[in-house]
């Protein structure tokens, strides 16, 4: 594995300056004499410098300007651990009037699109209700497609009993197979009928949405409506006044503190190199580093950093903000993302390390992963030791040249929004010689019924035209469809535990080998299509109950690719429930594998054992800490 060193941390600093809320941007920026502003530092600061920022709450966009050097970087972090907040919203200031019995409005300065009531997030106005954070994952609390339902159009016949007018809403809508979401305004809607239309230009679907069938077991919900606020803790601004609308009480109104999102960014950077950062919480607001070169981003917070009521919408005047870093030789490592409704961590870049972050509660929306990195060359990145839960999308999403490292992740609870997706994804034939290792998989379940009966919901995912993958060492269980995937060609899928995949009424496919031909898909820049799949892939020294070729159940077809796999369900563990997945005393698996080397090494006794783990060889993945 490899780790990228924090050059620079610990060196004695050329000048040290410091802020602080107390202090004065006319000021030296000493100890004694700080700067108010973290702006003002970060215009002074020269190579090898450090920024000393005292506890306090900061609403300003951080612009880093310069460049640091190799043995002189650029550093800035919390002063001996006080708490430092870059704070994205402003209060609402001003009188409020009542509206109706629980409905209170009040004239805001400009438009925005996420508010706060005590450093809480409350919802936009929507139906069906939903409540923060409660019922964040609760799918009743979005409404369904009924019959007649097509591309561009919804029916549903509950929606006569809002008795609304929902022209002009916008639409979240999980649609066709649901494997992401998209808004869209309501350009009509029949109240005869129960009927909205919305433009079909949802991509990628549109080449082939009038072949889908999947239209009557769609899911949506709508806001941005008046007519909507009705239930405790909902706002609404209408967007031609200007006038904001809370649903709440009079107490909260007269004591509570309201905020709104003012700054999407609490810090930006392009083009620069060699700066540190350390220590700082991001609230409701986040970072975007474009072209940045030998960073580290470590122990920093992000609360809330990504909001857009509207998004992958081509005629949106501004694309949605994001967590995007971009650039090589990136070091995050140990940050906390937390409540992003979109992705939580995009990273692009050569020699990149994503290392030991814990990220809940991302793309809610069904739009967005929980860490998605991207390879752009020949140091690939390494993805390791994140713990990642509770995912609207898919948990951790590896794209990009091969050579990538994904291990010791512990993944669960994700595609709880979208289909047709996995806790870990990946795909495409330019991934070839990356490796998935050593992760935790679990709790992966969709709604509704696949082909063959199956729930949906996929473990680890070598998608369309894998080739060179190499998957070994992993746990996998609790999901709904497959647990390991792999299509292509050429893959190694070696030394996993499978177990517990599928539902009560219905065995899943432990581990899926696709071997039929490739299909062609439109949408996808796709190299030669193979006639069968997997017939140069290796399988072995795995336990799952059953190896598949097909979404059909059929035995994988090349049994001579397979070697010393293990077909059993239970018994062979020492304590699943407690997580230990250790063979237990005197097992089958033991010394029972096969060894190829270069593959296997590093086994004791006399052949490698069957499964994740090696007799007295225990690990744990996901991160070492805890927020």
């Amino acid at each position: 594995m490899c780790v990228l060193v924090l050059t620079g941390l610990s060196a004695s600093a050329q000048s040290i300056y410091y802020v602080s809320n107390t202090g004065a941007d006319d000021n030296r920026g000493s100890i004694k004499q700080p700067f108010k502003s973290i702006q003002k530092a970060i215009d002074t600061m020269q190579p090898g410098d450090l920024c000393q920022i005292r506890g306090g709450v900061y609403r300003e966009t951080i612009r880093i300007k310069q460049s640091g050097e190799k043995n002189k970087p650029i550093r800035i972090q919390a002063y001996n651990n006080e708490k430092v907040i870059v704070d994205g919203t402003n209060f609402i200031k001003g009188k409020w009037k009542k509206h109706s019995d629980d409905i209170y409005k009040i004239k805001m300065p400009k438009d925005f699109e996420q508010l706060f009531f005590n450093r809480n997030m409350l919802v936009e106005a929507r139906w069906p209700n939903s409540s923060f954070p409660e019922e964040l994952w609760d799918r009743s609390s979005w409404a369904g497609s009924g019959i007649g339902s097509r591309y561009g159009k919804m029916v549903d016949t509950t929606l006569v009993r809002t008795q609304a007018d929902w022209q002009g809403a916008i639409a979240v809508l999980n649609v066709a197979h649901q494997f992401r979401s998209w808004t869209r305004k309501v350009l009509t809607y029949d109240f005869n009928t129960a009927t909205f239309a919305y433009k079909k230009n949802l991509k990628p679907i549109t080449s082939y949405a009038n072949a889908t069938k999947q239209w009557e077991d769609d899911l949506y919900y709508l806001f941005g409506k008046m007519e909507a606020l009705d239930a405790p803790g909902e706002w609404y601004l209408n967007e031609h006044t200007n006038e904001l609308y809370v649903f709440s009480d009079e107490k909260d109104i007269k004591n509570g503190e309201f905020a709104y999102k003012a700054r999407h960014y609490g810090l930006t950077a392009s083009e620069r190199s060699y700066f540190h950062l350390e220590g700082i919480t991001f609230f409701a607001c986040t970072m975007r580093l474009l072209d940045v070169e030998n960073c580290t981003i470590t122990n920093c917070r992000f609360e809330y950093p990504v909001y857009s009521r509207e998004f992958n919408d081509p005629e949106l005047k501004q694309q949605p903000a994001e967590t995007r870093i971009s650039g090589n030789y990136i070091h995050f490592h140990k940050n906390y993302i937390a409540y992003s409704q979109r992705s939580g961590l995009i990273i692009k870049g050569m020699g990149n390390v994503v290392e030991n972050n814990i990220v809940h509660d991302v793309a809610w929306a069904g739009q967005g992963f929980g860490i998605h990195c991207v390879s752009a060359g020949k140091d690939a990145f390494v993805c390791t030791r994140n713990t990642v839960y509770n995912t609207g999308y898919s948990g951790i999403r590896l794209d990009g040249p091969g050579g990538w490292e994904a291990s010791y992740n512990y993944v669960h609870h994700s595609a709880q929004i979208a289909k047709d997706c996995a806790s870990i994804q990946c795909g495409n034939w330019v991934i070839s010689g990356s490796i998935i290792h050593h992760n935790w998989v679990h709790d992966c379940y969709t709604l509704g019924k696949h082909s063959g009966g199956l729930n949906g919901g996929l473990g680890i995912r070598g998608d369309d035209q894998t080739r060179g993958l190499t998957v070994h060492h992993n746990v996998v269980w609790k999901c709904g469809r497959d647990g390991i995937i792999i299509k292509g060609d050429s893959n190694k899928v070696f030394n996993n535990t499978v177990f517990a995949i599928g539902s009560n009424d219905k065995e899943g496919n432990y581990i899926s080998m696709h071997a039929m031909a490739e299909p062609h898909k439109p949408w996808l820049n796709q190299a030669p299509l193979l006639e069968s799949q997997n017939m140069n892939s290796l399988i072995f020294n795995n336990i799952a109950f059953n190896i598949v070729g097909d979404r059909k159940q059929s035995a994988f077809p090349y049994t001579e690719n397979m070697k010393t796999n293990a077909f059993k369900k239970e018994g062979v563990l020492q304590d699943v429930a407690n997580k230990n997945f250790m063979p237990v005393k005197g097992a089958s698996l033991i010394d029972a594998g096969t060894h190829y080397p270069g593959l296997t090494n590093g086994y004791s006794g006399k052949a490698p054992d069957i499964g994740a783990y090696e007799k007295g060889q225990f690990w744990k993945p996901g991160a070492d800490w805890k927020p």
